[in-house]
């Protein structure tokens, strides 16, 4: 919501928006009201990540911190299938924009380089799956 407020007034010939459902799902915007509030300004690309909110200081502190943990496809606020069954019913005919973004348990900001494979690996199957499912009904 807040991408299409910051975009709305200007020509869509000349600004879009990549949905990108990850950060939508970490702020608790459903995706089909997110789907129809991007679709007239959508470039035919979709990012297809995840992640959750994850608190990182106990019960016992004055006041909770939370971190994004990025995460695979299956385990985020938001669900992919849920995404796909969205695209399937506007006939979307875009690419799907897998970023590799995940979380590095060592403290790093992301996971980097080679790390990432194993993972982008099982959403790249997990999407493809998805994709095929959807659209062969």
């Amino acid at each position: 919501m807040g991408l299409l407020h910051l975009i709305e007034k200007y020509d869509p010939k000349h600004v879009c928006a990549v949905l990108d459902m990850a950060h939508c799902g970490v702020a608790g915007e459903p995706t089909d009201v997110c789907v129809d509030l991007l679709w007239d300004r959508m470039p035919n690309l979709v990012n297809f990540k995840n992640a959750y909110r994850e608190r990182v200081n106990g019960p016992e502190e004055d006041e909770a911190v939370y971190r994004t943990h990025w995460t695979t496809g299956r385990h985020g606020a938001f669900s992919w299938s849920g995404l796909v069954a969205e695209l399937r019913k506007r006939n979307f005919d875009g690419t799907f924009v897998l970023p590799g973004e995940y979380s590095d348990p060592k403290g790093a900001p992301q996971r980097m380089g080679d790390d990432v494979l194993p993972f982008l690996a099982t959403d790249v199957a997990y999407l493809k799956g998805l994709v095929a499912a959807a659209w062969t009904k």
